[in-house]
């Protein structure tokens, strides 16, 4: 048993901030874990959700804006293409 843990377990719950929503999140939400329709603008099928968790509903959001803010090279792009 860690004191600390106990501690974070118990003030975790009382320190969410009011309004604070929770939802499905997919964890790897990007453009190779989704299945585009061939010929229309729009997704049949979004893949991958051996990641997904409840959180916040802008989660997903977060992790896809995160590589406007890293250095370059971090994250490969699509098919070699940043």
């Amino acid at each position: 048993k860690i004191e600390a843990m106990d501690n974070l377990i118990a003030w975790l719950p009382a320190s969410i901030p009011a309004g604070d929503e929770t939802s499905i999140v997919h964890g790897d939400y990007r453009i190779d874990n989704v299945i585009f329709h061939p010929s229309e603008p729009r997704i049949l099928a979004v893949l991958d959700w051996e990641l997904s968790t409840l959180g916040h509903p802008l989660a997903d959001f977060a992790y896809h804006c995160m590589a406007w803010r890293i250095p370059p090279g971090v994250f490969r792009g699509l098919g070699a293409i940043d």
